[in-house]
């Protein structure tokens, strides 16, 4: 299971650099929240949101590295005949 999983997840994350040293200390929390949505095509721009999204990714991540992860998120979601994926970097609350 491994192997068949890591070209897929490990392998992006090294090559964007995501993945922590085993030995680092304790990294600060991260202040983001990467998002990647798969709109329907009958939604406009705007109104795509995470209740009207086919689907939704999320995860943390730092500032610098939020677009770069939301668009690694998107690779991984379906996408609708005339679809489109909406990208977004919020604030975490808390």
């Amino acid at each position: 299971m491994i192997r068949a999983v890591a070209p897929f997840v490990i392998l992006p994350l090294v090559a964007l650099g995501l993945v922590l040293d085993v030995g680092a200390s304790r990294a600060a929390p991260a202040e983001r929240l990467a998002v990647a949505l798969s709109c329907p095509a009958d939604v406009a721009g705007p109104d795509c949101s995470r209740a009207t999204a086919l689907d939704v990714l999320a995860q943390p991540a730092s500032e610098g590295e939020c677009p770069k992860v939301a668009q690694l998120l998107a690779t991984h979601l379906d996408l609708p005949a005339g679809g489109y994926h909406k990208l977004a970097c919020e604030r975490r609350k808390g």
